[in-house]
């Protein structure tokens, strides 16, 4: 499912221009449905996961983050999974700056740290969790 030479396209996802994996049309609405789970990885227990997406501004980037990981049959795809992640939240706090009163900016500062934190224990946890995953698949 991989094209490593053009691996980025941009679709609308909950109301945001973000970056998509260029297989992204070719699954149904259920196919990536599926995928989602919601903000934190498989062990956070649901109601820790429901809450970060209640609280989380960024759940339109951790869709297409969800779907990605799912999709991912080799290591390289999981590396740009976690690229167009961090391209994707940064689209959507640059999208609500616009949005939001200057009074509110404070805030999106916190949510930007709170992200960063998220980001570097998933690079750090998850991504050699999931390679150990791709890897044993394809053995």
């Amino acid at each position: 499912m991989s094209d490593l030479l053009t691996p980025t396209a941009f679709r609308l996802v909950c109301g945001f221009r973000l970056a998509v994996p260029v297989y992204w049309d070719l699954l149904t609405a259920e196919e990536r449905r599926e995928g989602v789970n919601g903000c934190g990885p498989d062990w956070f227990p649901d109601w820790l996961r429901r809450c970060l997406d209640w609280l989380s501004r960024f759940r339109p980037a951790a869709v297409v983050h969800d779907v990605e990981w799912r999709e991912a049959i080799i290591p390289a795809e999981i590396v740009w999974a976690n690229r167009r992640w961090w391209i994707n939240t940064n689209t959507i706090i640059r999208q609500n700056i616009r949005r939001i009163p200057p009074v509110a900016v404070p805030t999106t500062w916190v949510w930007w740290q709170v992200f960063r934190c998220c980001y570097t224990l998933a690079v750090w946890i998850g991504t050699p969790w999931k390679y150990g995953q791709v890897l044993l698949r394809n053995r």
